[in-house]
């Protein structure tokens, strides 16, 4: 089903005056996630979440207790859509039908008895950094097209830039603070990810769920494995395998 593109205006602006009014992040994710829906039919349920520099989610608002299960799902597992887009700057990740999808495999497998089928993420971009991602959800298979994407790009665009801006004690932390050294942060990602793919035969999403599993199962910040696969460490115990 295609999105209704002449709601989206009004839509918007509606929810830039009630985030321009919001000194706490919380509030501000929830009516997001609640706008972000309404301007995508078929859609069952959406989320925003909030990342910090490691992959940690520090602020997240769902519209339904599915979205909340199958986002939860993602940071337990340490892979999924939301995490690959956040990832990956600007890229938008489509699943067309979660049956049959390939890709993330943990999470797609703890999420199997929930009645979703497709999904869509769009990464929360604010100038060179990445702050997190939008996503929806449906029952239906193919839910989501081009169209649905360019919607979403619409809102995370200027969204983002607000959400960057709205700060708060009960967010954990202010969102600025956490942004910090983002951008030095993302060139070492980005290298440690090149080095795994060269040295390993990874694709890039693999070599960025790869560095996400090992933060999770070894129980270390990201950035810490990341320091790891820059020094050599990591990759000579992943060359022994």
């Amino acid at each position: 089903m295609e999105p209704v593109a002449e709601s989206l205006p009004e839509a918007f602006a509606q929810m830039q005056g009630r985030l321009l009014t919001q000194d706490k992040v919380e509030p501000a994710i929830a009516f997001l996630a609640e706008a972000v829906k309404e301007a995508t039919p078929g859609t069952i349920g959406a989320g925003i979440t909030l990342i910090d520099l490691d992959g940690t989610a520090i602020s997240t608002g769902t519209t339904d207790a599915i979205a909340g299960e199958l986002d939860s799902a993602q940071y337990s597992c340490g892979e999924g859509p939301c995490l690959t887009a956040w990832a990956t700057t600007s890229k938008v990740v489509r699943i067309d039908d979660l049956l049959t999808e390939t890709r993330w495999p943990v999470w797609r497998d703890s999420v199997a008895g929930l009645p979703v089928r497709s999904s869509l993420s769009v990464p929360l971009v604010y100038g060179d950094r990445t702050i997190g991602a939008i996503k929806v959800y449906s029952f239906a298979p193919n839910a989501f097209s081009s169209a649905t994407e360019k919607v979403l790009l619409k809102i995370s665009l200027p969204a983002a830039t607000l959400l960057a801006n709205v700060q708060g004690p009960d967010a954990g932390y202010q969102i600025n603070t956490s942004l910090k050294g983002a951008l030095r942060a993302r060139t070492e990602t980005a290298l440690a990810t090149g080095m795994l793919m060269e040295r390993m035969k990874l694709t890039e999403e693999q070599a960025m769920q790869y560095l996400l599993r090992t933060a999770r199962t070894e129980d270390v910040p990201f950035a810490s494995v990341v320091a790891d696969v820059l020094s050599g460490e990591a990759l000579h115990g992943a060359g022994e395998e």
